[in-house]
């Protein structure tokens, strides 16, 4: 399925739980695998005090986008996370993976399939690097985001472009 088809069928605004970002953005994103809609609640529920904390935008998949999203590179995320890139530039990036880590196992969650694309940061999670300009200290307003978006091509970051998660 390509990205129109699969944008007729799936409307972020309606078919996705999305939480204001937090410009600037860094360009990172953080996704937590998962197979339904009861997923992405759960994700959500375990995670919330660490949203906050860390001031995050988010994204959870609701059950329409595990349907339109089947056999396609998406089709087992169910939770986003937009890193903003205050988080980069202060080096708390790693910590918040290892905090949600440590958060899903404790919960029982532990649910990981391979992502095309994506680098495996843990078991259920993962990251992708989405924009087609190496990543800069200053990030991304709303606007040079959208601008610079370029969608997942088979490479989770660009050629010569810094790995944060090394």
């Amino acid at each position: 399925m390509d990205r129109n088809e699969f944008n007729l069928l799936y409307n972020f605004e309606k078919d996705a739980n999305l939480r204001d970002l937090v410009y600037p953005l860094s360009g990172w994103k953080i996704y937590i695998c998962g197979e339904s809609e009861e997923d992405s609640k759960f994700i959500h529920s375990v995670l919330e005090d660490t949203i906050l904390n860390y001031n995050l935008g988010w994204k959870s998949s609701k059950q329409k986008f595990f349907e339109v999203a089947k056999n396609s590179r998406k089709e087992k995320i169910a939770f986003f996370i937009y890193l903003p890139v205050k988080i980069v530039n202060e080096s708390k990036h790693k910590n918040l993976v290892k905090e949600i880590s440590n958060i899903l196992i404790n919960n029982d969650y532990d649910k990981d399939f391979s992502m095309v694309g994506s680098k495996k940061l843990t078991n259920s999670i993962y990251c992708r690097y989405e924009m087609d300009v190496p990543f800069r200290e200053e990030g991304f307003c709303k606007e040079e985001y959208k601008k610079h978006y370029k969608r997942n091509k088979g490479n989770f970051n660009l050629e010569n472009n810094l790995d944060i998660f090394e």
